[in-house]
């Protein structure tokens, strides 16, 4: 009988029993150049019996055959097999992927296809990492090793989202330091180690899985209870706030990071945030951590351009189109919108509409990423290739948002519970952040949204999330990628719904003894704005700590302008003239007395 035959009455037994492709890891390794050297040093180091699957994914030339499997097993008493078809896996095998193929794991049962990217460009490993992470969650275990170019980084991504762990191989080892490297500098390696040090540390790590998903224990757990600490030191470190965070969101990812480190006592990993704050901020970017891609669901986004086109066909001329993308990570998102906005101005034979995109986040590295729009060249998947043609420049292993499209967007660093929102936009995108959030936190931030929006602006969210009991706010436009209208709400209309939300959460967790902590619409109503300035209040700026403008609300044009050339948004440097000074001085003055500075009766040009 051949292994695929076993591997077929293993399925049978194992439907007749109950599945078992949840009760073992799954650790998927990626190599290329330079990958059998570091292969053979793993292996030969790694026990025989460590009750996991190991899935070997290289890169390999499609025209040739080749001769792994005959290699490795001289390093390894551990079965090594070339995957055929649907070949399930087991534990305590290696699997190697064949030529010319990429390859994913679903249920347990590895798949093959035939390598067809359009752009030439192949990365089979994170092809493979993105369906490990969604097939094993914190089981999913991601070796990077000797290769060049950045292939990993993104599956390793799509690993860490989902509580699993990350390896790259130390750079100063590997023969080609370019995949392991291209993890590490992403901030998205848990162990840097050398090839023969990875065998240990995987073993010790895998006996620590059970402790990442662990549940309260039904009586106190002790995590929990340590939890508003971890909370107030993240926000005394970063300055934000997870304390509305839904709270198994957050004890998984710390479970994941004292995994890591190898400590129980939730007491002491308290005290190790105390100490370092280097495990604070990286903690703090684990609680963040998104995986987003350009035109993710790209039915969704057609749907929205067909949607955008019936709402810009008839925006006049002189009315600027505004759209505010909330949790924009490294910005694919955001420069998604950017072309099909772009792409209906030209069929609509508007190209000189003037476009102002805000994407905001907490992340300021994401931030940072999201400005110098540079992505590596595997985003091309996700592209068709006449938007890669029009609106990007391929450079090596990257890909470049063109400048046309980078100009409509402006980033910014931006807090959604305790800054002022973006207002008068067409369009609010909030994708895969209402998930995270407390209900009572939901229902706070929607009649924000509301308030952000033109009449009739669209809100764009995730397919797993909804406007909940606000339908007086929003009319459901598609149903399956809940996309809404803002509609009339008599009750609503021109109030400033309660700012900022992090203090309004806070209030609303105390004891509650009324025996139910619903949030009804109307009562949201009747809050008094006591942050942002009413509607009859005059227009105003704000701006972060090196004078940049993050936010504005009114018309400005008699105070500031925008300068000539490339795009610069410091307060000081718009400023009109005669303005500049006096608005230097008092900026210097409020920062450095914490206290209102004013000056008047100026004569601005």
């Amino acid at each position: 009988m051949d292994k695929n035959e076993e591997k077929a009455n293993l399925r049978t037994d194992s439907a007749e029993r109950g599945s078992i492709t949840d009760t073992f890891p799954v650790i998927g390794i990626g190599a290329s150049a330079g990958g059998l050297e570091a292969l053979s040093e793993l292996f030969t180091k790694m026990p025989v019996d460590t009750g996991a699957s190991f899935v070997v994914v290289q890169h390999l030339a499609p025209s040739k055959g080749s001769a792994m499997p005959e290699l490795l097993v001289r390093y390894t008493k551990i079965p090594v097999y070339q995957v055929s078809d649907n070949m399930e896996i087991e534990p305590n095998t290696i699997y190697l992927i064949p030529p010319g193929k990429n390859m994913s794991v679903r249920h347990g049962i590895l798949e093959l296809l035939d390598q067809v990217e359009a752009s030439g460009i192949r990365h089979p490993i994170d092809f493979f990492f993105e369906s490990l992470a969604a097939d094993r969650k914190a089981g999913a275990i991601g070796v990077i090793l000797s290769g060049t170019g950045t292939d990993g980084a993104v599956g390793a991504r799509a690993i860490k989202a989902e509580l699993g762990l990350i390896i790259a191989q130390d750079p100063e080892e590997a023969k080609y330091d370019g995949m392991p490297r291209s993890v590490i500098d992403a901030g998205l390696a848990d162990y840097i180690l050398k090839a023969g040090e990875i065998p240990e540390q995987v073993v010790s790590y895998m006996g620590r899985i059970p402790d990442v998903l662990a549940a309260p224990d039904g009586v106190q757990d002790k995590l929990t209870n340590f939890l508003p600490k971890i909370i107030a030191i993240i926000r005394n470190e970063t300055g934000n706030d997870f304390s509305y965070y839904k709270e198994n969101t957050l004890l998984r990812r710390i479970r994941r990071r004292m995994a890591i480190h190898q400590i129980s006592d939730a007491g002491r990993y308290t005290r190790f945030l105390q100490e370092d704050p280097k495990e604070t901020r990286i903690l703090f970017q684990e609680l963040l951590i998104n995986v987003t891609s350009f035109f993710r669901d790209n039915e969704a986004f057609e749907v929205l351009k067909a949607r955008l086109r019936e709402r810009l066909g008839d925006k006049p001329p002189q009315e600027e189109i505004r759209a505010w993308v909330v949790g924009c990570a490294t910005g694919e998102e955001a420069y998604s919108i950017a072309i099909i906005i772009r792409e209906i101005l030209d069929e609509l034979g508007r190209a000189r509409h003037s476009v102002q995109i805000f994407g905001t986040d907490l992340d300021n590295d994401a931030i940072d990423i999201a400005r110098r729009g540079v992505y590596r060249a595997d985003v091309a998947a996700a592209i068709s290739s006449e938007r890669l043609a029009k609106f990007f420049t391929r450079s090596d292993e990257t890909y470049r948002v063109n400048k046309d499209i980078r100009e409509m967007v402006v980033f910014a660093v931006h807090n959604l519970i305790k800054e002022p929102p973006f207002l008068k936009m067409d369009l609010v995108s909030v994708r895969n952040l209402l998930i995270y959030l407390k209900s009572d936190l939901q229902k706070r931030v929607m009649p924000l949204f509301y308030y952000s929006l033109r009449e009739d602006g669209l809100l764009f969210l995730s397919p797993s999330e909804t406007v909940g009991e606000f339908t007086n706010l929003f009319t459901s436009l598609d149903r399956k990628w809940k996309l809404y209208r803002r509609q009339a709400a008599p009750d609503f209309d021109g109030r400033t719904p309660p700012f900022p939300l992090q203090a309004i959460s806070r209030a609303a967790q105390p004891d509650d003894r009324s025996g139910t902590d619903r949030v009804k619409p109307n009562d949201i109503l009747q809050i008094t704005d006591r942050v942002l300035l009413s509607e009859y209040a005059p227009p105003y700026v704000v701006i972060d700590g090196a004078d940049n403008v993050v936010y504005v609300r009114g018309d400005l044009a008699k105070f500031l302008k925008l300068a000539e050339g490339k795009i610069n948004m410091n307060i000081l440097e718009m400023a009109r003239l005669g303005l500049k000074g006096h608005l230097s001085l008092a900026i210097r003055s409020a920062r450095s007395q914490q206290a209102e500075a004013r000056r008047e009766g100026l004569a601005v040009a």
